[in-house]
Protein backbone atom coordinates (compact mmCIF):
# COMPACT_ATOMS: atom_id res chain seq x y z
CA UNK A 1 0.00 0.00 0.00
CA UNK A 2 2.84 2.19 1.02
CA UNK A 3 4.44 1.44 -2.57
CA UNK A 4 1.13 2.33 -4.04
CA UNK A 5 1.10 5.77 -2.53
CA UNK A 6 4.32 6.75 -3.43
CA UNK A 7 3.28 5.84 -7.36
CA UNK A 8 0.52 7.80 -7.36
CA UNK A 9 2.21 10.51 -5.57
CA UNK A 10 5.35 10.43 -8.09
CA UNK A 11 2.21 10.24 -10.78
CA UNK A 12 0.66 13.07 -9.74
CA UNK A 13 3.37 15.66 -9.77
CA UNK A 14 5.09 14.60 -12.14
CA UNK A 15 1.72 15.54 -14.43
CA UNK A 16 2.51 19.50 -12.74
CA UNK A 17 3.71 21.74 -14.51
CA UNK A 18 4.88 25.27 -13.52
CA UNK A 19 2.36 28.14 -13.87
CA UNK A 20 3.83 30.22 -16.82
CA UNK A 21 4.41 33.54 -14.85
CA UNK A 22 3.46 35.55 -18.25
CA UNK A 23 0.57 33.64 -19.50
CA UNK A 24 -0.71 33.82 -15.81
CA UNK A 25 -0.55 37.56 -16.02
CA UNK A 26 -1.83 38.00 -19.85
CA UNK A 27 1.12 38.86 -21.04
CA UNK A 28 2.32 41.39 -18.87
CA UNK A 29 6.31 41.75 -19.55
CA UNK A 30 8.40 40.47 -16.65
CA UNK A 31 10.31 43.33 -16.14
CA UNK A 32 7.16 45.23 -15.68
CA UNK A 33 6.16 42.92 -12.68
CA UNK A 34 5.59 44.60 -9.48
CA UNK A 35 7.22 42.70 -6.29
CA UNK A 36 6.82 42.83 -2.73
CA UNK A 37 9.79 41.73 -0.83
CA UNK A 38 10.86 40.19 2.53
CA UNK A 39 6.70 39.46 3.45
CA UNK A 40 7.71 37.54 6.22
CA UNK A 41 4.88 38.49 8.46
CA UNK A 42 1.66 38.18 9.01
CA UNK A 43 0.60 41.82 8.76
CA UNK A 44 3.16 42.10 5.92
CA UNK A 45 1.42 39.32 3.87
CA UNK A 46 -2.33 40.70 4.48
CA UNK A 47 -1.16 44.35 3.28
CA UNK A 48 0.40 42.71 0.61
CA UNK A 49 -2.42 41.02 -0.24
CA UNK A 50 -4.98 43.21 0.01
CA UNK A 51 -2.39 45.85 -2.28
CA UNK A 52 -3.81 44.70 -5.87
CA UNK A 53 -0.54 46.34 -7.76
CA UNK A 54 1.45 43.30 -6.36
CA UNK A 55 1.85 40.57 -8.58
CA UNK A 56 4.76 38.72 -7.08
CA UNK A 57 5.37 38.15 -3.20
CA UNK A 58 8.33 37.02 -1.88
CA UNK A 59 9.12 35.80 1.11
CA UNK A 60 12.09 34.14 3.62
CA UNK A 61 11.78 30.18 4.73
CA UNK A 62 13.92 28.93 7.53
CA UNK A 63 13.92 26.56 10.62
CA UNK A 64 12.45 28.54 13.65
CA UNK A 65 10.01 28.94 16.15
CA UNK A 66 6.40 30.34 15.75
CA UNK A 67 5.74 33.23 18.08
CA UNK A 68 1.80 33.90 18.99
CA UNK A 69 0.43 36.14 21.18
CA UNK A 70 1.38 34.55 24.22
CA UNK A 71 4.12 32.40 24.06
CA UNK A 72 6.43 30.68 21.86
CA UNK A 73 5.70 27.26 20.07
CA UNK A 74 8.30 24.49 22.00
CA UNK A 75 9.46 22.95 18.78
CA UNK A 76 11.09 24.36 15.37
CA UNK A 77 9.19 23.97 12.13
CA UNK A 78 9.57 25.84 8.74
CA UNK A 79 8.76 30.18 9.67
CA UNK A 80 9.05 32.87 7.44
CA UNK A 81 11.99 34.53 7.99
CA UNK A 82 14.65 36.19 6.44
CA UNK A 83 17.38 36.04 9.52
CA UNK A 84 16.04 35.60 12.95
CA UNK A 85 14.60 32.41 14.59
CA UNK A 86 11.13 33.31 15.13
CA UNK A 87 8.26 35.04 13.38
CA UNK A 88 4.45 35.30 14.18
CA UNK A 89 4.17 33.66 10.33
CA UNK A 90 4.56 29.95 9.64
CA UNK A 91 4.92 28.59 6.01
CA UNK A 92 1.59 26.62 6.75
CA UNK A 93 -0.23 29.30 7.72
CA UNK A 94 1.48 31.55 4.95
CA UNK A 95 -0.06 29.39 1.98
CA UNK A 96 -3.14 29.19 3.72
CA UNK A 97 -3.59 32.76 3.60
CA UNK A 98 -2.15 33.34 0.38
CA UNK A 99 -4.79 30.40 -1.10
CA UNK A 100 -7.65 32.68 0.63
CA UNK A 101 -6.58 35.40 -1.46
CA UNK A 102 -6.14 34.05 -4.90
CA UNK A 103 -9.68 33.78 -5.84
CA UNK A 104 -10.31 37.50 -5.53
CA UNK A 105 -7.33 38.70 -7.76
CA UNK A 106 -4.22 37.11 -9.81
CA UNK A 107 -0.94 37.17 -7.60
CA UNK A 108 1.87 34.60 -7.37
CA UNK A 109 4.72 33.77 -4.88
CA UNK A 110 8.53 33.12 -4.20
CA UNK A 111 9.52 30.90 -1.48
CA UNK A 112 13.69 31.98 -0.67
CA UNK A 113 14.54 28.74 1.16
CA UNK A 114 17.30 30.26 3.54
CA UNK A 115 18.36 26.94 5.49
CA UNK A 116 18.62 23.36 3.94
CA UNK A 117 17.47 22.06 7.25
CA UNK A 118 13.73 23.80 6.17
CA UNK A 119 13.23 22.57 3.17
CA UNK A 120 14.18 18.91 4.71
CA UNK A 121 11.67 19.40 7.13
CA UNK A 122 9.19 19.83 5.18
CA UNK A 123 6.03 17.27 4.68
CA UNK A 124 6.94 16.88 1.00
CA UNK A 125 3.39 15.33 -0.04
CA UNK A 126 1.58 17.62 1.91
CA UNK A 127 3.51 20.98 0.39
CA UNK A 128 2.94 19.59 -3.14
CA UNK A 129 -0.63 19.73 -2.43
CA UNK A 130 -0.86 22.94 -1.14
CA UNK A 131 1.21 24.67 -3.92
CA UNK A 132 -1.69 22.47 -6.58
CA UNK A 133 -4.01 24.07 -4.57
CA UNK A 134 -3.05 27.56 -4.93
CA UNK A 135 -3.35 27.70 -8.75
CA UNK A 136 -0.96 30.21 -8.87
CA UNK A 137 2.94 31.02 -9.90
CA UNK A 138 4.99 29.50 -7.63
CA UNK A 139 8.74 30.00 -7.48
CA UNK A 140 11.19 28.22 -5.26
CA UNK A 141 15.02 30.11 -4.24
CA UNK A 142 17.75 29.05 -2.87
CA UNK A 143 21.58 30.48 -3.35
CA UNK A 144 23.12 26.98 -4.56
CA UNK A 145 26.66 28.09 -5.41
CA UNK A 146 29.00 30.84 -4.21
CA UNK A 147 29.09 34.23 -6.00
CA UNK A 148 30.69 37.96 -6.15
CA UNK A 149 31.16 39.91 -3.23
CA UNK A 150 33.52 40.03 0.33
CA UNK A 151 33.55 36.66 1.15
CA UNK A 152 29.86 35.26 0.35
CA UNK A 153 28.48 32.36 1.90
CA UNK A 154 29.10 28.93 0.78
CA UNK A 155 25.57 27.56 -1.28
CA UNK A 156 22.97 26.23 -0.04
CA UNK A 157 22.63 22.05 -1.96
CA UNK A 158 19.01 21.47 -2.29
CA UNK A 159 17.96 19.07 -4.56
CA UNK A 160 14.77 20.38 -5.05
CA UNK A 161 14.11 18.88 -8.44
CA UNK A 162 13.86 14.91 -6.95
CA UNK A 163 10.56 16.22 -4.79
CA UNK A 164 8.58 18.66 -6.14
CA UNK A 165 6.88 19.21 -9.52
CA UNK A 166 4.79 22.46 -11.32
CA UNK A 167 7.35 24.72 -9.56
CA UNK A 168 9.80 27.66 -11.09
CA UNK A 169 13.00 27.15 -9.70
CA UNK A 170 15.30 29.87 -8.75
CA UNK A 171 18.56 29.23 -8.35
CA UNK A 172 21.07 31.73 -7.65
CA UNK A 173 24.52 32.58 -6.44
CA UNK A 174 25.24 33.75 -2.83
CA UNK A 175 26.75 36.91 -2.13
CA UNK A 176 28.97 39.00 0.13
CA UNK A 177 29.48 42.91 0.64
CA UNK A 178 30.86 45.32 -2.33
CA UNK A 179 34.70 45.15 -1.76
CA UNK A 180 35.63 49.17 -1.50
CA UNK A 181 38.25 51.00 -2.49
CA UNK A 182 40.80 51.65 0.60
CA UNK A 183 41.48 55.11 1.30
CA UNK A 184 44.80 56.38 0.17
CA UNK A 185 46.47 56.59 3.69
CA UNK A 186 45.53 53.41 4.49
CA UNK A 187 46.52 51.29 0.98
CA UNK A 188 49.50 48.81 1.50
CA UNK A 189 51.55 48.26 -1.59
CA UNK A 190 49.69 46.65 -4.58
CA UNK A 191 50.96 43.33 -6.15
CA UNK A 192 50.63 43.19 -10.02
CA UNK A 193 46.63 42.11 -10.84
CA UNK A 194 45.92 42.65 -7.11
CA UNK A 195 43.21 45.44 -8.98
CA UNK A 196 42.47 43.59 -11.55
CA UNK A 197 40.97 40.66 -8.97
CA UNK A 198 38.84 43.14 -6.85
CA UNK A 199 37.25 44.12 -9.90
CA UNK A 200 36.27 40.46 -10.59
CA UNK A 201 35.51 39.85 -6.75
CA UNK A 202 32.64 42.86 -7.71
CA UNK A 203 31.11 41.09 -10.52
CA UNK A 204 29.66 37.63 -11.74
CA UNK A 205 32.71 36.05 -13.87
CA UNK A 206 32.65 32.85 -16.22
CA UNK A 207 33.74 30.66 -13.06
CA UNK A 208 30.59 31.60 -11.39
CA UNK A 209 28.44 30.92 -14.26
CA UNK A 210 30.29 27.50 -15.16
CA UNK A 211 29.68 26.51 -11.29
CA UNK A 212 26.18 26.82 -11.75
CA UNK A 213 26.14 25.21 -15.51
CA UNK A 214 27.20 22.22 -13.58
CA UNK A 215 25.05 22.60 -10.92
CA UNK A 216 22.39 22.91 -13.07
CA UNK A 217 23.16 20.04 -15.94
CA UNK A 218 23.63 17.44 -12.35
CA UNK A 219 19.99 18.28 -10.96
CA UNK A 220 17.95 21.07 -13.06
CA UNK A 221 18.20 19.26 -16.73
CA UNK A 222 14.87 19.53 -17.87
CA UNK A 223 13.45 22.36 -15.79
CA UNK A 224 12.72 26.08 -16.58
CA UNK A 225 14.75 28.10 -14.32
CA UNK A 226 14.89 31.76 -13.50
CA UNK A 227 18.48 32.82 -12.68
CA UNK A 228 18.42 35.85 -9.45
CA UNK A 229 21.15 38.03 -9.50
CA UNK A 230 22.38 40.98 -7.83
CA UNK A 231 22.01 43.85 -9.66
CA UNK A 232 25.01 46.04 -8.72
CA UNK A 233 27.35 42.51 -9.71
CA UNK A 234 25.51 42.15 -12.78
CA UNK A 235 25.97 45.48 -14.39
CA UNK A 236 29.46 45.22 -13.93
CA UNK A 237 29.28 42.21 -16.43
CA UNK A 238 26.55 42.19 -18.24
CA UNK A 239 27.72 40.01 -21.12
CA UNK A 240 28.71 37.03 -19.27
CA UNK A 241 25.44 36.35 -18.97
CA UNK A 242 24.55 36.51 -22.62
CA UNK A 243 24.10 32.58 -23.60
CA UNK A 244 22.10 32.30 -20.77
CA UNK A 245 19.25 34.47 -22.27
CA UNK A 246 19.31 32.27 -25.33
CA UNK A 247 17.91 29.29 -23.69
CA UNK A 248 14.21 29.00 -23.93
CA UNK A 249 13.92 27.30 -20.56
CA UNK A 250 15.89 30.38 -18.59
CA UNK A 251 15.45 33.79 -17.34
CA UNK A 252 16.92 35.86 -14.75
CA UNK A 253 15.59 37.61 -11.90
CA UNK A 254 17.49 40.94 -11.08
CA UNK A 255 17.25 41.78 -7.36
CA UNK A 256 19.00 44.42 -5.31
CA UNK A 257 19.36 45.48 -1.56
CA UNK A 258 18.75 48.45 -0.27
CA UNK A 259 21.87 49.99 0.39
CA UNK A 260 23.18 48.98 -2.74
CA UNK A 261 22.38 52.13 -4.91
CA UNK A 262 26.26 53.59 -5.15
CA UNK A 263 27.30 50.85 -6.67
CA UNK A 264 25.29 49.78 -8.99
CA UNK A 265 26.42 51.16 -12.60
CA UNK A 266 23.30 52.24 -14.01
CA UNK A 267 23.73 52.58 -17.73
CA UNK A 268 24.63 49.69 -17.77
CA UNK A 269 21.49 47.92 -15.77
CA UNK A 270 19.35 50.39 -17.71
CA UNK A 271 20.49 48.83 -21.21
CA UNK A 272 20.68 45.28 -20.00
CA UNK A 273 16.87 45.88 -18.83
CA UNK A 274 15.78 47.35 -22.06
CA UNK A 275 17.67 44.67 -24.33
CA UNK A 276 16.03 41.48 -22.50
CA UNK A 277 12.87 42.57 -21.00
CA UNK A 278 10.80 39.60 -22.05
CA UNK A 279 13.13 37.62 -20.29
CA UNK A 280 14.04 39.64 -17.29
CA UNK A 281 12.01 39.85 -13.82
CA UNK A 282 12.89 42.86 -12.11
CA UNK A 283 12.85 43.12 -8.06
CA UNK A 284 14.49 46.12 -6.95
CA UNK A 285 13.68 49.10 -4.74
CA UNK A 286 12.11 52.28 -5.81
CA UNK A 287 15.73 54.09 -4.95
CA UNK A 288 17.18 52.26 -7.50
CA UNK A 289 14.22 52.16 -10.32
CA UNK A 290 14.31 55.59 -10.11
CA UNK A 291 17.77 56.23 -11.02
CA UNK A 292 17.15 53.92 -13.94
CA UNK A 293 14.00 55.88 -15.02
CA UNK A 294 16.12 59.59 -14.51
CA UNK A 295 18.88 57.90 -17.00
CA UNK A 296 16.17 56.83 -19.37
CA UNK A 297 14.15 60.41 -19.18
CA UNK A 298 17.57 62.16 -19.61
CA UNK A 299 18.41 60.18 -22.86
CA UNK A 300 20.09 57.23 -21.61
CA UNK A 301 18.79 54.41 -24.37
CA UNK A 302 19.88 50.84 -24.96
CA UNK A 303 22.84 50.57 -27.31
CA UNK A 304 21.44 47.68 -28.80
CA UNK A 305 18.41 49.79 -31.59
CA UNK A 306 21.72 52.01 -31.52
CA UNK A 307 23.47 49.24 -33.10
CA UNK A 308 20.97 47.82 -34.94
CA UNK A 309 20.08 51.27 -37.01
CA UNK A 310 23.61 51.79 -37.90
CA UNK A 311 23.77 48.21 -39.27
CA UNK A 312 20.88 48.89 -41.11
CA UNK A 313 21.99 51.94 -42.76
CA UNK A 314 25.57 50.38 -43.78
CA UNK A 315 23.53 47.65 -45.55
CA UNK A 316 21.38 50.28 -46.70
CA UNK A 317 24.14 52.07 -48.06
CA UNK A 318 26.19 48.95 -49.48
CA UNK A 319 23.15 47.61 -51.05
CA UNK A 320 22.97 51.51 -53.06
CA UNK A 321 26.27 51.85 -54.34
CA UNK A 322 25.81 48.26 -55.56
Amino acid sequence: MKLLTCLLFVFATAMAKPKDIIEFFEGKSPSNLKWAHAVNTKDLLDKALKDTSINMIEADVRMGKLKTETAYAVDDIPIMSHDTAESDLSLEEFLIQVKGQTAERKVGIKLDFKDLLAYNQLDTEKFQTDINALNVPVLLNADVVKGPGKTPKAGVSIKLIEKLEGVLYSLGWTTGDFIEEEKEEAKPEKKDGEEAQKEKDNEYTETHVKAMEIYVKTNFVESKITFPVRAMFLSRNVKVFTEYLKDEKYTMTVWSAEDDDKHIKIPELSNFLLDNSKKVFVDIPKTVQDSIDKHRKNGGTSAMPMAATILAFIALALNYFN
